[in-house]
């Protein structure tokens, strides 16, 4: 993240943490609200249990790479170390914290995931496809880049991130210097004469044909209101996660 890119988010969770009343208020709450509300764009959680099962696991992998084909944003979420099964405790994770996915590949007939560690000195995963496996070939160290650095990243099987993780985190994030979408911009303006009665702005006339609801962050402010105070939000976790982004 840029200097002024940090200094955005520390003055949103500044100004969430007084709309609920302190600090210790927001200490709770769910990563894609927070990258809903730092974005400005929607994002979804799924829990992995029921989203891999059967043959909806299939269709989950397709989902991930085409969010991954996407630019979206994705991270994971772990469950609490005393609902984690025995086996897992002793892989490496850190529980009740939000892994970065990096990246999402299919190569050589294997579904692999790139993700990194939350934020502080942790131990990375121990099992299949991690820095140490013996699963690892020249070939495929080389095409994915993979080094085996305590660069707190690692990669993991598709198989095994169903199992090992609680939830994943998609934004629905369009980038602003990325070159696989077109951009749209519909000029407007603000006009204390359009409602004698004080409301919020009505949309032109022109523009109620075409897609209204790329005015409703603009026009109804009292909707951006309530998509805030529908977040119950654990900004501390969420700064960290978006640090983790970075390279």
């Amino acid at each position: 993240m840029t200097p002024i890119e940090m200094w955005d988010v520390r003055l949103r969770e500044k100004a969430v943490a007084k709309y609920y009343g302190g600090y210790g208020e927001i200490e709770r709450g769910f990563c894609h609200h927070a990258l809903e509300f730092l974005t400005g764009n929607e994002a979804e959680c799924m829990y992995l249990a029921k989203a891999s099962r059967g043959a909806g696991k299939g269709a989950l992998w397709g989902r991930m790479l085409q969010y991954k084909s996407n630019e979206y944003i994705m991270g994971a979420g772990t469950v609490e170390a005393d609902q984690a099964d025995h086996w897992i405790q002793d892989m490496g994770l850190v529980f009740g914290q939000t892994y970065t996915i990096y990246d999402v590949r299919a190569i050589d007939g294997h579904k692999l995931i790139k993700l990194r560690n939350p934020p502080g000195d942790h131990d990375e995963w121990h099992g299949d496809w991690g820095d140490a496996s013996p699963l690892w070939t020249s070939r495929l160290k080389r095409k994915l880049g993979m080094t085996e650095e305590d660069d707190n990243t690692f990669w993991m099987a598709f198989d095994d991130f169903c199992t090992v993780f609680r939830c994943l985190y998609v934004c629905h994030y369009y980038h602003e210097r990325s070159t696989r979408w077109k951009r749209s911009k519909l000029h407007g303006m603000w006009s204390t004469g359009d409602d004698p009665e004080g409301g919020p702005p009505q949309l032109p006339k022109e523009a109620e044909s075409e897609d209204p609801s790329v005015f409703d962050g603009a026009f109804r402010p009292d909707r951006l209101i309530n998509k805030m105070a529908r977040a119950s939000l654990l900004l501390v976790h969420f700064v960290q996660f978006c640090v983790t982004l970075g390279p």
